[in-house]
């Protein structure tokens, strides 16, 4: 659950509401709109939009439709087209809100956010909260802006409330914990994974989410001991703690191994491709590192997209491909215009 890069799409597609809704479109239609979340699932955000815009010009499924492109449209970072469509699906809403109204109403405060219209986003969430004051996604959203904004103790406040509500979501207290040291608390998220590791149904943690939080406590031994009892060749999330913490244990090569096992079984993932690019600059292997970002890159995966980006530009600068590199910066930026550091690095390629 993070609002800095990896947004929640497509984690709360509400399926029994939708099959209500779809009970009453053709065939075709249902078939259009049930492809557009799936490709959401996928990420592949264009095709969903193409899906949901056809369905619309069918006449059916206005208020799923307009939702669906609202969440296509925030997965592509199109900001201002994700508020539209979001809002336009509140409208075809009853007059009492329901569970999709909720749910459209997260996305849309999460849409306001990234477009940079942080006190709207704030009174959806507030009203989100006001109907229903144990909507976890609503107060871990306005906890995280909270923080943003330098709120400290609101943000707080909101974290602790969802962490109690559901003490056994190790997802949400990892999620909050990386907010907090991204934002310079990181002995106060210290303290609420070793809360959570001391509290008494601990017992039935996963060797996972034990794993998991050594590695944010930087117990690095023991979070290998853990990850590698819960070593998965199907899951993607142990893949990246178990190459993670042997790369902070200085163990590249076997790191890289991890990254490319679960590669040779799924090439979708992106975000370990970014990994293992990473893996391979701290090796030195930087043909090997632009490769790996390439190919992330080929996934479509719009959460990765800006720092496979910018850490391809990178690989191609140390193979001294300076030319290269400047036409890869002129399209990150042409993308991520207010990324500082880019501007920077942009005056040193035209000077090469």
């Amino acid at each position: 659950m993070n609002i800095n890069g990896s947004t929640r799409i497509g984690t709360i597609l509400i399926v029994l509401i939708c099959l209500a809704f779809l009970s009453g479109c053709g065939k075709q239609d249902q078939d259009l709109i049930d492809t557009g979340y799936e490709a959401i699932e996928s990420a592949d955000y264009d095709t969903a939009i193409q899906c949901f815009t056809d369905a619309l010009e069918e006449g059916a499924g206005e208020r799923l439709s307009y939702r669906g492109l609202g969440i296509a449209y925030l997965g592509n970072s199109a900001y201002p087209e994700a508020v539209k469509n979001l809002e336009t699906a509140l409208l075809y809403g009853g007059f009492m809100p329901d569970k999709l109204d909720y749910d459209i109403n997260f996305y849309l405060a999460t849409a306001y956010y990234k477009n940079g219209s942080a006190a709207k986003a704030l009174e959806v969430c507030d009203a989100i909260l006001e109907l229903s004051p144990k909507n976890r996604d609503a107060m871990y959203l306005r906890g995280s802006i909270r923080l943003k904004q330098g709120d400290y103790e609101s943000a707080c406040r909101d974290f602790e409330k969802c962490i109690e509500l559901a003490p056994s979501d190790m997802e949400t207290l990892i999620s909050i914990s990386e907010l907090l040291t991204r934002s310079g608390y990181k002995q106060i998220a210290l303290d609420y994974l070793e809360a959570a590791m001391g509290r008494t149904d601990s017992k039935s943690m996963s060797d996972f989410d034990r794993g998991r939080i050594c590695y944010y406590e930087e117990d690095y031994e023991n979070a290998k001991t853990y990850l590698e009892k819960a070593r998965d060749s199907s899951n993607p999330a142990t893949a990246l703690f178990l190459g993670r913490t042997y790369e902070a244990l200085g163990d590249y090569n076997y790191a890289s191994s991890v990254y490319t096992s679960y590669l040779t079984g799924d090439t979708s993932n992106a975000e370990i491709y970014n990994q293992l690019g990473l893996c391979r600059m701290h090796q030195g292997l930087y043909e090997d590192a632009a490769q790996a970002f390439e190919s992330g890159l080929s996934v479509g995966d719009s959460n990765c997209r800006q720092e496979l980006m910018f850490n391809q530009i990178v690989a191609n600068e140390e193979l001294a491909e300076f030319e290269k590199a400047r036409g890869l910066m002129e399209e990150y930026l042409k993308l991520y215009p207010d990324d500082v550091t880019a501007q920077r690095e942009y005056i040193f390629l035209k000077s090469r």
